[in-house]
């Protein structure tokens, strides 16, 4: 799933994360620091409990993001807790 959205959107350039619903599955989409899009999977069902492709990719997300996303309810534990490690810092 992962793969099919990274390869279907390579070639567009996000400006800001995006949410794509893949099969019943919600996908977030973020702008990598290498200038790259990296898809993360926001409600595993299986090991690994954190996927995203491409997997080798860093990135930030603005802290609203990832509060609004807890509060909805609409990504697992593990997820929430990697999300929060690529918080944006103030003064970034």
């Amino acid at each position: 799933m992962l793969q099919g959205i990274e390869f279907g959107e390579r070639n567009s350039v996000l400006s800001e994360p995006v949410i794509r619903t893949v099969d019943g599955h919600e996908v977030l989409g973020v702008r990598g620091d290498a200038g790259q899009n990296i898809w993360i999977l926001l409600k595993p069902e299986a090991p690994p409990f954190y996927k995203q492709m491409p997997p080798e990719g860093t990135y930030e997300l603005p802290a609203v993001w990832v509060a609004e996303l807890g509060r909805e309810h609409r990504l697992s534990y593990t997820v929430a807790s990697v999300l929060r490690a690529h918080v944006r810092s103030l003064g970034r």
